[in-house]
């Protein structure tokens, strides 16, 4: 007497969930289609051990939860038999089938569709086995083939295409349509303003934007999500069509294939030259921080440094003879320069100059011209609360006006289920409106509260901080700080550094207005990295 499992599937949670779907309607058929067989062969042909339902999963491969427990069964022989209405609701794939059958073909194991009554043990059932096998594919690959096209026509009209709606629009009645929300627009225009203007770096940018509550639609930014925000297309009021081909040869793929960026039907959230520079910036960040991991040092000041001939030293490292590695700046191999300088150790030079430019970051001009721009940007970002406040208020008229007219369509209503559906309609639109006062009230906040003047100590103490912790910035940060203020670096024949800055009279040193001359480094020539050359005195002791 056979051990019977009965394996039911529908690809899709709207089916699984109805009272009379799919789902209800396949158990019915094998039950009723074992009840015939157990009345023909005398109650002795079989009996259902066990029923094995999966809701809301496609058939292309055997990764199913019902799947995998009906299969840890046939192995374990808790059943014998799997009865399916029609071969596609086990598997739609034709490779797949075959290996299953191949597997289980010494075990003793039946494979029985009630409706197309396949008979595997003979040569024509196995034959119409592999028919209806190729129509089931030729049918799942004619559907994948139909949704592609469908979504490449609707992106070649401009039409949204689902998926998460980005921050600054919104859905509207019409399908495949966006909205850019004008409130939403206003902060989206002050975040990257933010960026451009005040932070330069995502994190710092995510700090401030929600410190001034602009928040997204799910909560507070972090930096993966505003990267993924600012190079959005839809944000650009643009939509892609094949873009897991966007980095790849264009001549060498088929017309069907190749990237396109084409023009939405809707308007940009933000001016799209903004949102090319802030994207570049991201570029740019990106590449400054994929410094080779390997490196032992940094290098922070390769391409600044020259000698006394004005021939550039790069960065490099050897091995002394105890094994130990040392860094070092040199003269490259393409250059033959007679200045004598060999090898110049990292820690020595780069000692000099960092504390020269802790130094030179606390000049008081400095400090008074940034303490100005700052308290100028602070005021040039804030947003206009009036219009965004006006905004939502307009949006509130809107939802009260909908919401008299469902008031009238209630009492017009005939029946209590159209009662019911108004009654709902209501209900989120009321919510709608709440939701939007909140807003408004938060914008009026935000109004009063208008930003503290940055003061010159606030400036000092941030400067300070900032030339304290340099060694645990990012290096693109550093490296960043270092080009902004140094213009060139020089080793003179007497082993001091004249250290050269791109703003001197902001800076505010004394001396040559351009350079500024640091202690002494002693000999920079040491034999194989190691510091075991003859070295001259060093009259300024660190």
């Amino acid at each position: 007497m056979r051990k019977i499992g009965v394996i039911v599937r529908v690809s899709t949670d709207e089916q699984a969930l109805r009272e009379e779907g799919s789902i209800k309607n396949q158990l019915i058929a094998c039950r009723r289609y074992v009840d015939e067989q157990n009345a023909l062969h005398g109650g002795r042909w079989g009996v259902i051990v066990d029923e094995y339902v999966d809701d809301g999963f496609s058939g292309k491969s055997l990764d199913r939860p019902a799947m995998k427990r009906a299969l840890a069964d046939l192995n374990s022989g808790k059943i014998d038999t799997l009865v399916f209405t029609a071969l596609d609701r086990v598997l739609r794939n034709k490779t797949g089938w075959y290996r299953l059958l191949e597997y289980y073909k010494d075990r003793g194991v039946q494979f029985i569709s009630t409706r197309q009554k396949i008979d595997l043990s003979s040569a024509i059932g196995r034959a119409m086995f592999g028919l209806v096998l190729e129509f089931g594919q030729f049918e799942r690959e004619q559907t994948v083939e139909r949704v592609v096209h469908s979504i490449r026509e609707r992106k070649r009209r401009g039409l949204y295409n689902g998926g998460p709606i980005p921050f600054g629009l919104e859905a509207t009645e019409k399908k495949g349509h966006l909205l850019v929300n004008p409130t939403k627009q206003a902060i989206a225009n002050s975040i990257i303003d933010a960026l451009l203007n005040e932070s330069d770096c995502l994190k710092s940018t995510c700090k401030i934007i929600n410190g001034r509550g602009w928040f997204r639609d799910c909560g507070p930014w972090n930096f993966q999500a505003l990267a993924h925000w600012i190079r959005n297309p839809h944000v650009a009021g643009q939509v892609e069509i094949n873009a897991k081909n966007k980095n790849k040869d264009q001549s060498q793929l088929p017309d069907a294939e190749k990237y396109q960026l084409l023009d939405a039907m809707w308007e940009p959230v933000i001016e799209r030259k903004k949102l090319e520079t802030a994207r570049k910036l991201l570029d740019e960040n990106y590449r400054k921080l994929k410094v080779s991991t390997w490196q032992d040092h940094e290098y922070l000041l390769t391409n600044l440094i020259v000698c006394h001939q004005g021939n550039p030293l790069t960065g490099g490292s050897g091995r002394g003879r105890s094994g130990q590695k040392y860094a070092y700046y040199k003269h490259p191999h393409r250059i033959k320069c007679s200045c004598g300088i060999g090898r110049v150790p990292t820690a020595k030079i780069e000692q000099h100059i960092f504390r020269e430019l802790k130094r030179l970051l606390k000049a008081p001009k400095l400090v008074a011209q940034l303490c100005d721009e700052a308290n100028k940007k602070a005021l040039s970002t804030q947003p206009n609360y009036d219009e965004m406040i006006r905004s939502e208020k307009k949006r509130i008229d809107s939802v009260t006006n909908q919401l008299d007219k469902i008031k009238d369509e209630i009492l017009a209503a005939n029946s209590p289920e159209e009662k019911q559906m108004w009654r709902d309609k209501a209900f989120r639109l009321q919510s709608d409106r709440t939701n939007i006062e909140k807003q408004i009230i938060h914008f009026e906040n935000l109004k009063r509260s208008k930003p503290e003047p940055v003061s010159h100590s606030a400036i000092l103490n941030a400067l300070s901080k900032l030339s304290d912790g340099f060694k645990g910035m990012p290096v693109a940060a550093r490296l960043r700080l270092i080009k902004g203020v140094i213009a060139g670096i020089r080793i003179n024949k007497d082993y001091t550094l004249t250290m050269q800055v791109k703003n001197p009279d902001l800076l505010d040193f004394k001396g040559d207005s351009h350079s500024v001359i640091t202690g002494a480094m002693g000999s920079p020539t040491y034999k194989n990295g190691s510091e075991g050359g003859i070295k001259k005195p060093d009259p300024f002791k660190m």
